[in-house]
């Protein structure tokens, strides 16, 4: 069974100073191509939070070696060329989040609980979530909301891949021929997320 780690932090807390920490790292070229093109202020802060949990993710791991390898997909995402490590970013408000794995792809999305326009469940649902008891429910919907998204960026398809195919109240599942497993987990009251891995896996929260 694969082994998926998740670290969460609310990177406003953490780094009261982004801008000072980046110039303490040595930042890979892919993703300064990429961060230099962002605009908005907020997701260019969130992104480069990102990288930083990163960094000392592989630094706890011993694998701060492999960064000069980190490279970006066509859709956007971020990999290590030739590396046994796979991880997955993803924020929500202050929170940023990383799950990774020495076994397998994985892919995360967590999201922060907030009233969502009726109109836009019936678009990304499956039909049997539709038709679920709790389908009236914003949790339920960021229940479901978040394992599709995890599962969409573990194959790296993103939304084109059409969530509304994935039926998330069974845990696995096969979308576009890529097998997935998928599982939600709770960092707070108010915040929602999920992994999802190419095979079996547990979740082991590192906070």
């Amino acid at each position: 069974m694969m082994e998926v780690k998740v670290k969460f932090v609310n990177y406003k807390e953490k780094w009261t100073d982004l801008e000072a920490v980046k110039q303490n790292h040595e930042l890979p070229r892919a993703f300064l191509q990429r961060f230099s093109k962002i605009k908005n202020k907020k997701i260019k802060l969130s992104s480069l939070a990102g990288m930083l949990l990163l960094i000392e993710v592989l630094e706890n791991e011993n694998l701060l070696h492999i960064l000069n390898s980190y490279a970006v997909k066509s859709k956007g995402k971020p990999f290590f060329e030739n590396q046994k490590f796979w991880f997955n970013l993803s924020h929500s408000r202050d929170i940023v989040a990383i799950a990774w794995s020495l076994q397998g792809k994985v892919g995360l999305d967590v999201q922060e609980s907030r009233s969502i326009y009726p109109g836009v469940k019936p678009k990304i649902m499956h039909e049997a979530e539709i038709n679920h008891i709790r389908y009236q429910e914003d949790d339920y919907f960021f229940e479901c909301w978040t394992k599709k998204e995890a599962v969409v960026k573990m194959t790296g398809e993103g939304l084109s891949a059409g969530i509304h195919k994935i039926n998330s109240n069974i845990d696995n599942g096969n979308i576009n021929g890529h097998a997935y497993f998928v599982k939600n987990f709770y960092i707070a009251p108010t915040y929602f997320g999920a992994v999802a891995a190419e095979n079996e896996f547990e979740i082991l929260i590192k906070n």
